[in-house]
């Protein structure tokens, strides 16, 4: 059985990639570093200009578009306009929702 790891934050991200790749490749904590914040950059320069990014097997990243709309502020009770704006969805993969 594989071992399992586990990343919660930026840098448990970067120690399970060093600790995992290590019988591979000796990587140093900038290395993994670098590559990971090269991963991010990917990600969000192919979502801001394709609208989407296709990972097989893990899933989909893709830029929605939110309409403006009226809310609430929970502190006052007053309602408000909230601006239109954009964010990312994720949708998981099959492979990956059976992992779960």
């Amino acid at each position: 059985m594989a071992k399992k790891i586990v990343a919660a934050t930026k840098n448990d991200f970067i120690k399970a990639i060093k600790e995992n790749m290590a019988k591979e490749i000796n990587l140093t904590n900038d290395q993994v570093k670098a590559l990971y914040e090269t991963f991010v950059q990917i990600v969000k320069d192919t979502v801001n200009a394709e609208n989407k990014l296709v990972l097989s097997g893990f899933g989909t990243f893709k830029k929605r578009n939110l309409k403006a709309r009226k809310g609430v502020n929970p502190k006052t009770g007053q309602k408000i306009q909230i601006k239109a704006s954009k964010t990312v969805s994720f949708k998981a993969a099959g492979a990956f929702k059976k992992a779960l």
